[in-house]
């Protein structure tokens, strides 16, 4: 029997940000990239999975936070490595801390690990904040499934071919772990950096506006509050694929093994496949959305630089304009990286036409009715609702880099209104960064310090967060506590202690490693005033990776802790018509090349 294939979803746009790819894995007999003709049985019966390592679900455990580079020892033993072998996972951030509809996923893929060849342990499945209907695996066995796929999924059948793709990913170990390592590194690293310029950006107007008018100062920190917004949105939609620009042959491979999963669980594998018509619509929205916020940052950065050059040329400011020539950086780089990844990742017309051949290859018969009840599932686990607030939130997020302050205001207070979102990391997060552009400082730490201190925050947010207790936000003496309105949304009862910058870093280092925090530390201990020990802290980025090194080299510069190797802008004649500054590749500034 032939199936009758639905009309498949147009796609153009090619994939986002990259984190790892291979060139190995198991091998799949019969399987090429461009046909499934060669295959005598399902891949689940075909390849040769690692019967060492029985499949299996440990105890539910947080999302981890550090990955490491070389051999995949035992997580519990690497703590003792240098930092140079950490490097942050973004995702933990990210995580929705919800208890039921994270029982509920784990339920689903306790079903397809109970079918499921060994070669996968300790898997764990963690609900994600995201822009798109997607989900991605780790090497360390964690999946995280965007809370858009269970709320857009017409079936729990849907799901479980999300579970069972990223599944499949582990089972045939597609990750290369060194070179994962590599570009995760990478990623973090630069999109961290430009925020932590951005916050050194912001500070040093702070100190050092000189005689500019106070609208116009106001108006330049919104400015520049917006650049590190536009970056800040330009990561979270590029992490939204992280994990997943997988090339060609890989994606086939784990579409294959998640069919077979579903099929043996009990699931519906056509009815499964309309997911993938979603990827492939959600694919190319975030490559729309992704062009445009670059091509915002590219405006917003040029104009935060026209702007300073301008006013420190005529002796209105006394910050040097290398900050903002510098900000830029997480842009260039997320170019280069879209570059790298546009050539090889799969199709998603590609993937979906091959996943309706195999299902009529080898299960032509299998169940085509879906599982029953969805609906009823979605509305007492409230996904709906919290889909909605979450999705306020983006929005909002995505509001920052048009300059609309007030729209994203409005849109995070309508998230706000389920209330079950009042202690989570990323709404925070974008309230602490609408804040900051409004000019309030105070609340902007406040809405910080109303994130509950057991879920991570980004890396970004505890930049933020020791810059500000750094700082002396209008009305408040450093270390006072805050006598500001409460934040929207779920609040403490009781203001809470501005915080001491150090110790927040130091919590930041537990989670994400020195390599992430160390540029930021550098940049704290300046503002407090503490020259000496910001320069310390230059020295001690000595034995840190090169990247790290040159991101520690920047900013110790740009707080003037440290000397440039060369003149970055050239000081103009303040009585001569200013000339159009000359600074360097940004990407050399920061470690990749010319």
């Amino acid at each position: 029997m032939t199936r009758i294939r639905r009309p498949l979803l147009a796609l153009s746009g090619s994939a986002l940000l990259l984190t790892g790819c291979v060139t190995g894995g198991i091998p799949v007999p019969g399987l090429s990239d461009d046909s499934i003709a060669g295959m005598k049985a399902p891949l689940i019966a075909s390849a040769q999975f690692d019967a060492t390592l029985p499949s299996s679900a440990g105890d539910p455990r947080p999302p981890r936070t550090l990955y490491f580079s070389g051999a995949a020892d035992d997580v519990g033993t690497n703590y003792w490595r240098q930092e140079r072998d950490k490097v942050p996972i973004p995702e933990a951030s990210r995580v929705i801390p919800d208890a039921k509809i994270q029982a509920y996923l784990r339920g689903i893929l306790l079903r397809l690990l109970a079918v499921a060849p060994p070669g996968a342990p300790d898997v764990q499945v963690h609900l994600l904040a995201s822009s798109g209907y997607q989900a991605m695996a780790r090497p360390d066995g964690d999946i995280y499934v965007s809370i858009n796929v269970l709320a857009q999924a017409g079936s729990e059948d849907e799901v479980a071919m999300m579970l069972g793709h990223e599944l499949g990913h582990l089972l045939l170990r597609h990750h290369d772990k060194d070179k994962l390592f590599k570009e995760q590194r990478d990623a973090t690293t630069m999109a961290a950096g430009a925020f932590v310029l951005g916050t050194v950006l912001k500070s040093q107007m702070d100190a050092g506006g000189g005689n500019l008018a106070g609208n116009q100062k106001a108006g330049l920190q919104q400015d520049a509050n917006t650049v590190m917004a536009t970056k800040f949105a330009l990561d979270f939609i590029g992490k939204d694929v992280v994990g997943a620009a997988w090339n060609r042959q890989q994606e086939n491979e784990a579409d294959l093994l998640g069919i077979d999963l579903i099929s043996r669980a009990g699931y519906a594998p056509l009815v499964a496949q309309y997911g993938l018509e979603k990827i492939v619509a959600g694919e190319k929205a975030r490559g729309t959305m992704t062009e445009r916020l670059q091509k915002l940052s590219d405006e917003r950065t040029k104009r935060v630089e026209a702007e300073m050059q301008a006013a420190w040329s005529s002796g209105n400011m006394t910050v040097t304009p290398v900050v903002g020539a510098m900000l830029d950086a997480g842009t260039d780089v997320g170019r280069e990286i879209v570059d790298a990844v546009s050539g090889r990742y799969a199709s998603g017309e590609e993937r979906l036409q091959r996943s309706w051949d195999y299902n009529d290859k080898f299960y032509a018969d299998a169940p085509g009715a879906p599982h029953e009840g969805y609906e009823e599932i979605k509305t007492s686990l409230g996904i709906k609702d919290m889909n909605n607030a979450y999705a306020g939130v983006i929005e909002a997020l995505f509001a920052l880099p048009e300059n609309r302050y007030d729209d994203a205001e409005a849109r995070l207070k309508a998230g706000y209104g389920i209330d079950r979102i009042g202690d989570h990391p990323l709404p925070r997060m974008v309230e602490a960064l609408i804040h900051q552009g409004l000019g309030r400082d105070a609340a902007a730490l406040q809405a910080l310090q109303q994130i509950d201190p057991d879920l991570p925050m980004p890396i970004e947010g505890y930049t933020m967060k020791a810059t500000l207790e750094a700082s002396k936000p209008a009305g408040m003496n450093r270390w006072q506590a805050i006598t500001a309105a409460p934040s929207k949304g779920k609040a403490k009862s009781k203001p809470q202690p501005a915080g001491n910058p150090l110790v927040t870093l130091e919590t930041a280092q537990a989670i994400y490693g020195l390599e992430a925090v160390q540029p930021t530390r550098i940049a704290v201990l300046a503002r407090m005033g503490d020259k000496a020990q910001a320069r310390a802290a230059y020295d001690a980025c000595q034995n840190l990776s090169e990247i790290t090194r040159k991101q520690c080299s920047t900013t110790a510069v740009a707080v003037q802790v440290a000397e440039a190797e060369q003149p970055v802008i050239p000081l103009p004649d303040v009585n001569a018509t200013p000339a159009e500054p000359k600074s360097p590749s940004l990407r050399s500034l920061l470690g990749f090349g010319g």
